[in-house]
């Protein structure tokens, strides 16, 4: 209030001195200077707003321990910013910044709350800022800034805080286990996995949702232990730092076999049945956690269609039981995967099994979770037999393929391990000694007899004969009783969309005839 009262006193001084320069006439307005407006000064600090008519009392801030840079302090006009009074004002600095009526307020060091440098060492570092401008209006902030004691760290494994003082033991856990644990730490502490722990070569830490996982790198065998013990337990020996403390925490898991029950509970398996099974149909299987049940449904959205089965677990199969405890759908874990993603299981409709995949994920079960053992199957019809054929008749041409058939073409896929097996089966009315020949080509036999790539089977006086497929990156391999049929029997070229022809022949022939032999053709999709 004395600052004010001092600037408008000066004012009518200013203006009588004005009046009383000499040779100006007492009439001539634009000689006389003119009254400004002084505007008020304003302090930010922070997010505190102070003027000069503001009183506040000391403010108290906490702080971490590692804060050094504490708040940007800033004035709506031209004005000197200071910060040299307070008690620990020598603890303290003003950094300059970009902008001239901006500055940074930091201490000059970082402080320790276990060592006190304050002037009554109680941790509590009084500073005065002030702002002082050229009408000489002055705004004071007094604040105080308390470093706070460290939290003591803490680790969580699955949301569960560990005593860090005390050993785990051992977790269990399947080969086929994906994610081990997730791991979170407070104080803005990091986790690694440090190189020189020998089992750490095994593991593997992921960003996930602002926590770790934890991770095998790749799948593990329990029969067959590798950890730098041999004892099949892997300890993964982590690195916790905080700035202050770095300490080190084991974490062993001890590698079993599959148990089905432990990696299905509370998992929902979709799967796209085959077209022999249900056409066109998409269900899923729900295992209820901590419970030998499970719910089947075909409508996801409405719950309440779901069926309750029990379950029975052995080993790595679920075994899924009607009311009179008759199996109803037997699934076993695949244990190919690093990631429990695929069940294979079997389904018995109208006395038949029927063999499908799923998958714990609705567009993969759409895409590889389709019957292995769907069938396609000739019809009698489409059996031609030769003018002057004399060998015996075709009775039966079938393709079991590897993935559903579609648009009345048998389907094939290449492009997933340990689905790549088919079986071509050819029955006869009667014993013969016949020579086959099989061949992939873009034509079927009524349109064309180039026999292309192809192998020549002889029949020795059988019946049937059934031939394993297999499909590998280098092409298709045929197989009788495990052993590959001979040279030729290797397509390493063929088509998306051919078919399988057959030419059943007579035993001296050397090339098929329309005339003297029996066909038929099967029309197939490779993917």
């Amino acid at each position: 209030m004395i600052k004010r009262l001092l600037i408008s006193s000066v004012l009518p001084i200013f203006l009588l001195s004005g009046c009383g320069d000499g040779g100006s006439s007492g009439g001539d307005s634009s000689s006389t200077p003119t009254q400004t407006e002084t505007i008020a000064l304003k302090l930010t600090v922070g997010n505190v707003h102070i003027d000069s008519a503001s009183t506040l009392p000391r403010v108290t801030i906490n702080i971490s321990e590692d804060t050094v840079n504490l708040t940007t302090i800033s004035t709506n006009k031209s004005a000197t910013i200071t910060a040299d009074m307070g008690a620990d004002a020598d603890l303290f600095v003003l950094k300059d910044t970009n902008n001239d009526n901006t500055k940074e307020l930091a201490f000059i060091s970082k402080r320790e709350a276990n060592n006190p440098t304050d002037e009554n060492q109680d941790g509590v570092y009084e500073v005065d800022i002030q702002a002082i401008d050229e009408d000489g209006q002055v705004a004071t902030y007094e604040v105080a800034y308390k470093i706070e004691l460290p939290k003591i760290l803490e680790l969580k494994i699955d949301d569960k805080v560990v005593d860090l003082t005390k050993a785990l033991e051992a977790k269990s856990v399947d080969v086929n286990s994906s994610t081990l644990i997730t791991l979170s730490v407070n104080n803005n502490a990091t986790i690694t996995l440090p190189s020189f722990s020998p089992d750490n070569q095994f593991f593997i830490l992921l960003d996930k949702n602002g926590k770790k996982e934890l991770r095998f790198k790749s799948k593990l065998t329990a029969d067959n232990p590798t950890d730098s013990n041999r004892d099949g337990i892997y300890n993964a020996e982590i690195e916790i730092k905080d700035g202050r403390r770095i300490i080190y925490y084991t974490i062993p898991f001890k590698i079993e076999k599959p148990i089905a029950g432990a990696i299905l509970r509370g998992t929902t398996y979709y799967w796209k049945t085959a077209q022999n099974i249900r056409e066109n149909t998409m269900s899923h299987i729900r295992f209820r956690p901590y419970h030998n049940q499970a719910f089947i449904t075909n409508d996801e959205s409405n719950q309440k269609n779901e069926k309750l089965y029990n379950i029975s677990y052995i080993d790595t199969k679920a075994i899924v039981m009607a009311e009179d405890n008759s199996t109803i759908l037997s699934c076993m874990v695949d244990e190919s995967d690093i990631e429990p993603q695929k069940l294979q299981c079997q389904k018995e409709i109208d006395n038949k099994i029927f063999t499908f995949y799923m998958a714990n994920d609705p567009l993969l079960a759409k895409d590889i979770a389709i019957s292995p053992e769907s069938e396609y199957m000739v019809s009698s019809s489409t059996i031609k037999k030769g003018v002057n054929s004399k060998v015996t008749e075709i009775e039966k041409f079938l393709l079991r393929g590897n993935q559903v058939s579609i648009d009345g073409k048998a389907q094939l896929s290449s492009e997933r391990v340990n689905y790549d097996n088919f079986f071509i089966s050819i029955d006869f009315k009667e014993e013969t000694d016949a020579k086959v020949y099989l061949y992939f080509h873009t034509k079927s036999i009524q349109n064309s007899i180039n026999l292309g790539e192809h192998i020549i089977l002889n029949m020795p006086n059988k019946k049937s004969i059934k031939i394993e497929g297999k499909i590998l990156n280098s092409g298709l391999f045929l197989y009788e009783n495990s052993i590959m049929i001979d040279d030729n029997s290797k397509f390493e070229k063929f088509p998306s969309e051919a078919y399988l022809n057959l030419f059943v022949c007579d035993k001296n022939s050397t090339t098929p005839s329309f005339d003297t032999c029996n066909m038929a053709s099967i029309p197939v999709i490779l993917k």
